[in-house]
């Protein structure tokens, strides 16, 4: 796996007349993200909305009004940190802002 814009994965492959294992590329973050408890549920809901409604580059790219799904790529890529940092923003208000300047505003 190597997240970085995307989040490309691989699949390893040695049949038994092969000497190495041969690499398969695939579109694994392409996958729904699984909820599993209720802050993965408002994560979830936070990250629609944000696609659909905030100014960050990558949601200017893909403009969508309305998500029927939110890929694992969506949440786990480099351009998830943004929506990251303000999902826990809003949740965590009173958590110090240190990447918003030295005093926290």
């Amino acid at each position: 796996m190597g997240p970085g814009t995307g989040l490309g994965e691989g699949i390893l492959v040695k049949s038994s007349f092969a000497k190495c294992y041969e690499v398969y590329s695939s579109e694994g973050g392409h996958v729904d993200f699984n909820v599993r408890n209720q802050e993965d549920w408002e994560l979830r809901c936070f990250a629609e909305n944000y696609i659909c409604n905030s100014n960050n580059i990558e949601n200017l790219r893909g403009k969508v009004e309305k998500l029927d799904r939110v890929s694992i790529e969506r949440l786990c890529a480099g351009p998830a940190v943004p929506l990251i940092y303000e999902f826990l923003k809003t949740k965590y208000p009173d958590l110090p802002r240190v990447l918003e300047g030295i005093d926290g505003k």
